[in-house]
């Protein structure tokens, strides 16, 4: 007995979405003893990459997208998927449908840096032309929202510490001015 699959073979789509990683420092914020020389090396772009592909990013980008709902990313697993695992030839399904979910993401997903370069590229592929198109510029919008959100939190926490030592020298200068007085 000899099984044929026949498998009809859905086009894919592939879009991709570039980044540049700078750096924006003023010359007020720099240490002094950086001079002209940038922080930003080749680990540093490689760290980015792993951060933008990291799960907080891409779960909110399947949650924005509402990429659950759609039978690409059927967290279900087919027989044809567990098939294919028992016999060696893919990955054993993960345990929750999100993990399903997010492992599917990762599989139509490539993020790498440009070689000689602080240039990351974010490409997808999908079913669907406008999805694949959608994902990688999701994807970038949330890791430029989570850098945001970083950099607020972290001037946040500078204006906290900063506050009882503006509170002393606005008391210095009121002294100061009472006895100009």
């Amino acid at each position: 007995i000899v099984f044929v699959l026949v498998m009809m073979a859905t086009p894919l789509y592939r879009a991709e979405t570039r980044l540049l990683i700078e750096e924006r420092e003023s010359v007020y914020t720099r240490p002094q003893n950086a001079g002209d020389r940038s922080t930003i090396d080749a680990e540093s772009v490689a760290s980015q990459v792993q951060v933008i592909t990291s799960t907080e990013n891409l779960a909110r980008v399947a949650r924005d997208l509402h990429l659950a709902d759609r039978e690409e990313f059927s967290p279900g697993v087919s027989l044809l998927g567990r098939l294919r695992a028992m016999a060696g030839l893919g990955r054993a399904p993960s345990q929750g449908a999100e993990d399903r979910l997010l492992e599917a993401i990762r599989d139509k997903l490539s993020v790498y840096r440009v070689e000689n370069s602080r240039v990351i590229v974010i490409q997808f592929s999908s079913e669907d032309p406008e999805l694949a198109a959608r994902v990688p510029d999701a994807i970038a919008d949330a890791y430029l929202a989570s850098l945001r959100e970083a950099k607020s939190q972290s001037n946040a926490d500078a204006t906290e510490w900063l506050q009882p030592e503006i509170a002393d020298l606005s008391e210095k200068v009121k002294e100061a001015e009472a006895k100009v007085a």
